[in-house]
């Protein structure tokens, strides 16, 4: 709308964008009345499903991480004997 509009056009403008304001409010309440729940329970659900799974491969990440750390030091160890004895 042009800034030299009429203020009876900026009023009919806001009223418009005001109704239209409520109008998306009301949709918004209706999807959280009537789908945001059921697709909360449905995510809830999915992940109840798969968190035994999610904990029994952290536990496995967890396990091959100290196995590797585990390698590691023994590495290291192996390194320090070979100078020992090439000195």
């Amino acid at each position: 709308m042009p800034p030299d509009a009429q203020p009876s056009e900026k009023d009919r403008l806001i009223e418009e964008q005001k109704e239209t304001i409520e109008d998306l409010k009301r949709a918004l309440s209706g999807f959280e009345a009537n789908l945001g729940e059921p697709l909360r329970k449905v995510k809830e659900d999915v992940e109840a499903e798969f968190r035994d799974q999610i904990l029994e491969l952290e536990k496995a990440k967890g396990e091959r991480q100290a196995w590797a750390e585990e390698l590691v030091k023994q590495l290291e160890r192996e390194k320090q004997v070979r100078r020992f004895v090439d000195d």
